[in-house]
Parts: C-alpha cells; sequence; structure tokens
C-alpha cells in the first residue's frame, strides 16, 4: 500500500506549500489498542478520525494526484489563440518498471514538465510539487 499513498512527509511538502488537503482519500494514523500506539492506513473520515484515531494525516492517493492535476496546461502568447501553447497530461509507464509524467505540446511534441521515477506515486507526487510553484494548481 505504501506505494499508492504519499509518505506522512510528503504531505508536509505539499501542506506547506498550500495544497488543500481535505480532498485526501486515505489518513495515516496512530492509535491506542490496548495501551500499545499502532500505526495504520486508514480511509479518511472526519468522523473516524474524531471518534476513533489520536492522531492522524490525511494522505492523497494515485488517484487523488492525477485529480489534482490538471488535464491541459495552456501558456498564453500575447493574445493570440492561434500561438498558445496547449500541453496534455500524459502518464507513461516505462521499461524496467519506470513510471513518466508529463505535460506535452500537441504541436511539436515537447514537454513544458516531466517528472520521472520508479514509483507512480512518486512521479505523480513531483509533478504535483512543479505545478503548484509554476502556478498551474491553485493553492489555499
Amino acid at each position: 500500500m505504501n506505494e499508492q499513498v504519499l509518505s506522512i512527509e510528503q504531505m508536509k511538502v505539499l501542506v506547506d506549500l498550500g495544497v488543500d488537503d481535505s480532498k485526501a482519500s486515505m489518513c495515516h494514523t496512530l492509535f491506542n489498542n490496548n495501551g500499545k500506539i499502532e500505526k495504520d492506513l486508514v480511509i479518511y473520515s472526519d468522523y473516524l478520525v474524531q471518534i476513533w484515531v489520536s492522531d492522524s494525516t490525511p494522505t492523497f492517493t494515485t488517484h487523488d494526484l492525477m485529480m489534482l492535476l490538471p488535464d491541459r496546461i495552456t501558456i498564453k502568447n500575447n493574445g493570440d489563440e492561434e500561438k498558445d501553447e496547449k500541453y496534455k497530461l500524459k502518464i507513461t509507464a516505462l521499461a524496467l518498471k519506470h513510471w513518466a509524467v508529463e505535460y506535452e505540446c500537441h504541436s511539436n511534441k515537447y514537454f513544458l514538465i516531466a517528472t520521472y521515477s520508479t514509483n507512480l506515486i512518486d512521479a505523480l507526487f513531483d509533478m504535483v510539487v512543479k505545478c503548484v510553484k509554476n502556478g498551474y494548481i491553485k493553492t489555499k
């Protein structure tokens, strides 16, 4: 499951950048089980977290991160729509269990932003960070 959800440290990076974690679908938790503190990963629910868990951190899944990323990014060029550069999100499984997450230009096949990793979740995380820093994802 660790390759399908962000770590607590990765979530802290996104929250520090202003990403709204209210749409996280999972939650890292610490809870007291008969005097023993245990860690778990549960489906995020405000009600569940309030009554059952002593310490929790919402976390994004691969699907959550995909939903944060814009399908397309348009770079405006002097108000002339014909000259606007349009980039489409492309997620590709590469050889040797590597992943590419890229915004590819339709007309000339070059990339605005690209990230690569052996884990899809890490490539998506890196892309969300880059998109936030470049203003392509709105934050709080």
